[in-house]
Formats: C-alpha cells, structure tokens, sequence
C-alpha cells in the first residue's frame, strides 16, 4: 500500500494581512511535494489561492493540483464583522490614549459576531477538521473559532502570528520588564523607553489587561463558548503558551533584545508571499512603474480613509510632487472604498493631484490586482508608504 502523503491543514480568516504568509508556507509545501495542503477560511480567499497556483504553477510537479484543497468557512469574515461598524478602519493615533482606544477597538469592533455566527463559523471549522483528518493544523492566532475548533477536536495547533516577536514573548519577560523596559505595543513609544515615558507605558500596560479581562465581548463570547459546550480557555487569553509551537514572521535581531525567547517561538524572518512579475500580471503597469521612479501608498486591507483625511494625504502628495527638484517621479496610490460608500466620495478629496492623474504621472485605484511585493521587485519603487503592518514592512525592506 503505497504511503500516504501528510495532510497540513491550514485555519485563517481571510484578510491579506492573516494569510499572505499561509500562502507563502503552502507554495513552499507545493514546491516540496508529497504534502497535501488544506486551507480552510471564508470563501473570498479561495481566489487569491487560486492566482497563486497560476502565477506559480511553473514550480510545482504535474499532480500539484491534487494536492490543494480550499475548504469554505461558513459565516461572515472579520471584514464582513468590522464593516457592520461602519467604521472606516482599525486605526489609532500613537501614546497611551491611542494604545487603548486600538485595544478597545479589538475587543469590540473586530470580535463581533453575533452567537449564531461564531458557533456556526465554529462549527464549520470542526466539520472542516473532521473531513481532512489533518497530520498538523497551523493557524492563524486571531482566528478565535479555527483555535476553538482545533483543541476540541483533540489537535495541538501550529500557531501563526503574523506581527513580530514581541507580540509573543513580551508578557514572558523578567522583573515585570513589559511595564517600563519594553513598550507597549500600539503607542509608538521609543525604545529604550524614556523615564518620562514610563509611567504612561505601565499605566497602557494595566489598563489594556484590565479593558480585556473586563469586556463585555469576551464575555459574552466566553458565555457563548459555555452554553455550547467549547472546551478550553478563551482562544486570545495566551500570547505563548508551553504546549503549542509559534511561528512569528519576526527575527530576534530586527526585534527587542528579549531575555527570554523559549524553544517553542521560531522567529523564522520574513515569510513573503512568491509573486509572478509585474509584466506577467498587468504588462500595462508594468510600462507605467518603468517610466520614472514611483512612490507606493498603500495603508492597508482595513482602511478607507474619511474624505477629509483623503484630502489630506492628496494634499501632501502633491506639495511631494511640486517640491521635489529631482528627476520626474510617479505616485501610485491604493484609495479604497468603503462598503457603505455610494459615489464617487472621493472626487473631491483627490482635486489636488486633478492635473497630475490627467497627465499619467500619478495613479489612484481602490484595488490592485498586482501583488504589492511583485511591484517592490521592479527596482522602480523609491518609496513605500504604509500603514506599519508586518507584511508591508518586510516586503519593504526585503
């Protein structure tokens, strides 16, 4: 009986930001053979599987087809979630009042389902994990129900954090070192932390753990868990814990100086989605990104800036572009909008780059097709501008 191949299932909601790295991992594993790879998470992903297979189908062996499999996760995303709020991001601004105010926008925006769905998307990740009988589960760590779903089904999950090294080991440091050595992630307070910093940074530090074991979310999401009969501790109650393997696309020399980074962490380094050219995909931008240096914004999955704050940016961009003495440069910028917009809101907010858009110089799309890290290989890009998130920050600097 020949050898049957392992089976990786891989757990994750669906935005960019969670599985550019699942993406990157199954290439690799399609690229070794002899692994069958599962990936189950809400249907809106199933196409950007899709475009990796075809963008790097060249690399694979001729059965790889059958040994990819997209399980659909029912019930909303965490897009679909956090668009019911009507809010028009995950965004804060920097020091002890936005770290709290982006927690809070955690525990009560990007959590929020209803009973009905968090049981249901629970439930279809356990169908899902009975269906595939996997050899190892990795998961996205902010997929609450595909952790649920993997313990009480007998699995010790892979977990997959897609931020750095801290956000794993902080809590682990000695002599309380996340109160006044380290700083709390989300207020953008410098390290070494400043003495006159560090009162703030200790009362962030209490005040963030006292909103989460406070919230009436987690509660009710924990009463949920009760009523049917979801085993385990609250998914997001352990950064680290003793009995489970993390991946951090993180290194320790781009990090902290952590005394205490346990054997089951794996800073792996950047972990990058493989990308076919630019000319492959769209040879139109890939003519437009040669003709002159580009400046790229692109802030993220989760953000459709307000109008006002659009202008603002187009503002900037063009005092950029009518101050700069140096050769001709381009502007390409992501502009996305919001599910609840209706028309083009954004008309007024781009006037100030009216003439460069008319003249080809500055391009403003609410999509691109391309794969940002595909655009960053052509040597063209001078400048990336984001939103801080881990993806974007290592695809810029690799």
């Amino acid at each position: 009986m020949p050898e049957q191949p392992t089976r990786v299932l891989f757990l994750a909601n669906s935005e960019h930001g969670q599985t550019n790295i699942i993406l990157a991992i199954t290439h690799e594993l399609l690229v070794q053979g002899n692994v069958d790879v599962h990936i189950g998470s809400f249907p809106v992903l199933e196409r950007r599987v899709e475009k990796l297979l075809a963008d790097n189908a060249s690399a694979y062996d001729d059965a790889f087809r059958s040994r990819v499999h997209f399980h659909p996760v029912r019930g909303p995303s965490n897009i679909d979630v956090f668009v019911r709020t009507g809010k028009r991001g995950a965004f804060h601004p920097p020091g002890y009042h936005g770290a709290v105010l982006g927690f809070q926008s955690l525990c009560e925006d990007i959590w929020g389902w209803t009973e009905d769905e968090y049981v249901d998307i629970y439930e279809s990740c356990v169908e899902i994990i009975n269906e595939v009988k996997p050899s190892a589960i990795a998961i996205d760590f902010f997929f609450l129900q595909g952790r649920d779903a993997a313990y009480n089904t007998g699995h010790t999950a892979i977990l997959i954090n897609t931020t750095s090294l801290s956000h794993i080991v902080l809590g682990m440091q000695p002599y309380s070192a996340a109160l006044w050595k380290y700083p709390l992630p989300g207020t953008g307070f410098p390290y070494p932390i400043p003495p006159h910093l560090i009162p703030l940074n200790t009362l962030a530090v209490l005040k963030t753990a006292k909103m989460y074991h406070g919230s009436g979310r987690r509660r009710e999401i924990r009463e949920w868990r009760i009523k049917h009969k979801i085993h385990g501790r609250f998914p997001f109650a352990d950064a680290w814990r003793p009995d489970r393997f993390h991946i951090s696309p993180g290194l320790k020399e781009l990090d902290w100086p952590f005394t205490n980074v346990p054997d089951n962490v794996l800073p792996a380094g950047p972990i990058l989605l493989p990308t076919a050219s630019v000319e492959k995909q769209d040879p139109e931008m890939a003519r437009w990104l040669s003709q002159a240096p580009t400046v790229l914004v692109n802030l993220g999955t989760l953000y459709a800036p307000d109008p006002k704050v659009a202008e603002e940016i187009a503002t900037g961009l063009k005092g950029f572009l009518d101050g700069w003495k140096g050769q001709k440069m381009q502007i390409l910028w992501k502009l996305p909008l919001h599910p609840h917009d209706q028309g083009d809101i954004y008309r007024h907010a781009i006037e100030p780059l009216k003439k460069e858009t008319e003249e080809g110089s500055v391009i403003i799309r609410p999509w691109f097709e391309v794969e940002p890290m595909a655009m960053l290989q052509t040597g063209n890009i001078v400048c990336s501008v984001h939103h801080g998130g881990a993806n974007s920050w290592y695809e810029a600097i690799q």
